[in-house]
């Protein structure tokens, strides 16, 4: 399914029409399923009962002053039910953990229009519209399993101050009903999808494919070198995909590296612009803002040689980020990367080196990545976590903590508890093996 935003035309009033007197008020937003071309009637419905002005038998018979309001509504719900198509995919699986998982995703999202991350209040408000649709179909008896999620509890957890949070938590027994009704949430697990991590061969065949670190660029080899960079910094710092699209040049230049450093010799790296606006510093290895560091002075000045081609004037500011859109990209050439367009190349990149599976969809079977960029994440994890291990640390929870960035300790452990479990068959296996030679003369 893929749903889209369409706008009603004027239906004319003449005696062959008689359906002009219930049709929508012209400009009135609606949802159609795109690949059937079909009105997605749940959607209208819900629509028809919020806004009733989309109707020409209401009686202001216009939209007035809330058209904004209407566009924002329609998008909004039409993102929500599109990411419920997509992921789950019925709606009696879409319960509060679904919800916080939406959320979560929209954080780590990048706005379209503007390529920064989205604001927080269009991430609450986009989160509102898909809960009051939620309970829109559960008072009108459709399917949704959606029960205690409180968007007043989620910006709490942001840290995000709120009027309307205040206010109930203020008053006599407010306080004790929204924590009631948050409390459900705080055991929720935030992605059921399992922490995917690369091997170290798989590693090693994905980097060679995404090309060339810059320093290694040369006239053999003059593939671009940003997506390896961006995911070396990933594998190497535990990033997230859009904190590696937001670093900028001033906090590469910023760091100070000794001439004697070691290539492995961890830097720290501050990085505000984060998950939860969570500020936190990072370990990046030495030969990596070195890297990045080659980057700017010649990968990075070649894209904005290219912009100042097109649409960078002489005297204007050039971009700060980082990553800037390559010299293939001619009239986008120089402006900040947005962050799917990482996400894409390493995507590819997966595909390129066949780690690929296979999935059952309902129109036949399909072929999908292996990897997303955020396994990336995933892999310093583990490795970090085997290299704690490995120096003597029985729990090292607490440091992949920090380095991720997560506010709670509990998330941290949910996350990667199966790398305690695969350790821990890994030695049943091997003890198994060691008592069956034995006792079978092999």
């Amino acid at each position: 399914m893929n749903i889209t935003v369409y706008r009603a035309l004027a239906i004319p009033r003449i005696p062959t029409m008689p359906e002009a007197d219930f049709a929508l008020t012209p400009g009135a937003p609606f949802l159609v399923d795109d690949d059937s071309l079909t009105v997605i009637e749940g959607a209208l419905l819900y629509m028809r009962v919020r806004f009733p002005q989309i109707c020409t038998f209401h009686r202001r018979k216009r939209l007035g002053r809330s058209k904004h309001t209407l566009d924002a509504a329609a998008y909004d719900l039409a993102h929500f039910m599109q990411m419920v198509e997509e992921t789950v995919a019925d709606w009696g699986k879409v319960d509060d953990g679904f919800v916080l998982r939406y959320c979560d995703d929209l954080l780590n999202m990048i706005s379209a229009l503007t390529g920064q991350p989205l604001q927080v209040e269009t991430i609450l408000r986009r989160a509102s519209r898909g809960l009051d649709y939620c309970r829109w179909r559960a008072d009108s008896g459709l399917t949704v399993s959606v029960e205690h999620f409180d968007i007043a509890w989620y910006r709490a957890e942001l840290g995000i101050g709120s009027n309307t949070y205040d206010e109930v938590a203020s008053s006599t027994d407010g306080f004790e009903r929204l924590t009631a009704s948050a409390r459900p949430l705080l055991d929720l697990e935030r992605s059921s999808e399992p922490a995917f991590v690369l091997k170290r061969r798989q590693w090693e065949r994905i980097k060679e494919d995404l090309g060339p670190l810059p320093s290694e660029r040369n006239s053999r080899d003059t593939r671009p070198a940003r997506d390896r960079l961006a995911c070396e910094l990933s594998v190497s710092s535990g990033m997230r995909v859009d904190e590696v699209a937001q670093l900028t040049v001033h906090q590469i230049l910023d760091v100070r590296v000794h001439p004697t450093a070691a290539d492995y010799e961890p830097q720290e790296l501050y990085i505000k612009k984060t998950k939860g606006l969570r500020a936190r510093y990072v370990a990046v290895p030495t030969y990596l803002i070195r890297e990045a560091q080659h980057y700017i002075r010649t990968e990075r000045e070649d894209c904005l040689a290219e912009a100042r081609k097109y649409w960078l004037r002489e005297g204007e500011k050039s971009p700060s980020s980082l990553f800037l859109n390559g010299t293939g990209a001619h009239r986008d050439a120089g402006k900040p990367v947005a962050a799917d367009t990482l996400s894409h190349g390493f995507h590819e990149s997966v595909i390129r080196c066949g780690y690929v599976r296979h999935i059952e969809t309902q129109i036949g079977d399909s072929i999908v990545a292996m990897f997303v960029f955020h396994c990336l994440r995933h892999t310093y994890a583990k490795w970090l976590y085997q290299a704690e291990k490995a120096s003597g640390n029985p729990s090292p929870w607490k440091i992949l903590q920090t380095r991720l960035g997560h506010t709670h300790l509990t998330t941290t452990m949910r996350t990667y508890m199966r790398f305690d479990e695969s350790e821990r068959r890994s030695i049943n296996e091997a003890t198994f093996n060691e008592v069956r030679r034995r006792y079978s003369g092999n």
